[in-house]
């Protein structure tokens, strides 16, 4: 076995020990000025192989173009983006914005695994709401 491989089953495994259960909220409204996307992924794929992937410094990249092409994995900005662009009626992204922010809302008291690795955070919905 190579050492990129074996760096990258490595890091897998290191993600896989920092994924937590926590809702939606929690993540959404932390306002972390480092947090500048969030990776919502599918239920079936794999956290931990996503985030090792995409990682900044990850030894062997993946590509996971397919995912996002399939829906597999969609990106919404982070809190301060979006409520940015909520308030601002003359930014080319306010439409989809005031869209996506009540997507969200819907989903805010609902339980996650999530991976906090800025500038990303990467969420999973279970299915389960969070009490």
């Amino acid at each position: 076995m190579n050492k990129k491989f074996k760096a990258q089953i490595k890091l897998i495994e290191d993600i896989a020990t920092k994924i937590e259960k926590t809702a939606f909220k929690n993540c959404y409204w932390r306002k972390d000025p480092e947090i500048v996307s969030f990776a919502i992924l599918h239920p079936f794929i794999d956290m931990a192989f996503i985030a090792a992937s995409l990682v900044e410094g990850a030894p062997r990249p993946g590509n996971v173009r397919s995912y996002f092409d399939n829906r597999m994995i969609q990106s919404v900005p982070a809190i301060q983006k979006l409520l940015a662009d909520c308030n601002n009626p003359a930014s080319p992204d306010h439409a989809k914005a005031i869209e996506t922010k009540r997507t969200l809302e819907k989903w805010m008291d609902h339980e996650v695994r999530a991976f906090y690795c800025p500038p990303c955070y990467f969420v999973q919905f279970t299915g389960k709401r969070w009490f």
